[in-house]
């Protein structure tokens, strides 16, 4: 991206030509629903104001976002719903998240048990206790 680019960007939002290329493909995607009116005035102040509103997103989250417009084809999306796809929070990908997390939580609890038991035993080992390290809720 060349420096008249990176400015263009950065002062006027998204340049021109990528709000240009991103509504062509929602026109592909959505056929006569797209734009939502057909008023040129209307339009042309959509895209200025998609260009601004969108103007933080690198174009891989643009096009995670046409992606998901692609998936989702039965909602015309806003600019909110678009910047709200190209972050990856459509309804799929939030529960989707939430599973992640869910498995990493449980991993990492797991992992810390292993550690904490291994610890003790090596603590009561040390130490010559005979007996076992507490369990998991019984305190040391």
């Amino acid at each position: 991206m060349d420096m008249s680019l990176k400015q263009e960007k950065k002062e006027y939002g998204l340049p021109s030509s990528w709000v240009e290329r991103i509504f062509a493909r929602l026109q592909e995607i959505y056929g006569d629903k797209w734009p939502p009116q057909k008023d040129p005035n209307y339009i042309s102040l959509m895209k200025t104001v998609w260009a601004t509103s969108l103007a933080n997103l690198s174009h891989l989250e643009i096009k995670r976002a046409l992606d998901q417009c692609r998936i989702n084809s039965n909602i015309v999306p806003d600019n909110i719903k678009f910047h709200q796809y190209a972050k990856g929070y459509s309804a799929n990908l939030v529960a989707q998240s939430k599973d992640e997390k869910r498995q990493i939580s449980d991993t990492a609890k797991q992992t810390l048990t292993t550690i904490r038991n291994n610890l003790h035993k090596k603590l009561y080992k040390d130490v010559g206790h005979v007996s076992e390290p507490p369990k998991n809720n019984q305190k040391a």
